[in-house]
C-alpha cells in the first residue's frame, strides 16, 4: 500500500475535495461520485464508513469535476477516499453492478 500524505483537522473543520473523472463516453448523467471515510481496522479495511456526495462543477476537455466537503464527527485517525459508482433509480442498491472505481 503506497504511503499517503496525512493532514490533520479539528472536529467540526471543514475538508474540501475535488476531483476529475475521466468516463470515457459513459453519460455523466449515469454515475455519482462520493467521498467514503472512516476508521481503518488492522486488515487496512476501512470501518464505520460515512458518505458524502460531491456535485458536478464542469468539464476540463475531457473528465468531469467533481467538489465535496465533509465535516469529521469524531476525533480519531480517519482515512478517506473518492469513488465513482453508477447511479439510476432502476438500481435496488446503488453497488449491486459491482462497477465502483476508486480514486488513485
Amino acid at each position: 500500500v503506497p504511503e499517503r500524505p496525512s493532514m490533520q483537522l479539528e472536529v467540526g473543520q471543514t475538508l474540501d475535495l475535488n476531483a476529475r473523472v475521466w468516463l470515457n463516453g459513459v453519460d455523466e448523467a449515469s454515475v455519482a461520485a462520493e467521498i467514503v471515510l472512516g476508521s481503518l481496522d488492522d486488515e487496512q479495511r476501512l470501518r464505520d464508513l460515512q458518505v458524502a456526495p460531491m456535485s458536478r462543477t464542469q468539464e476540463h476537455g475531457g473528465p468531469i469535476a467533481f467538489v465535496g466537503q465533509f465535516v469529521p464527527a469524531d476525533s480519531g485517525q480517519l482515512s478517506f477516499g473518492v469513488r465513482v459508482r453508477p447511479d439510476s433509480p432502476d438500481l435496488i442498491n446503488p453497488h449491486e453492478l459491482g462497477l465502483s472505481k476508486w480514486a488513485q
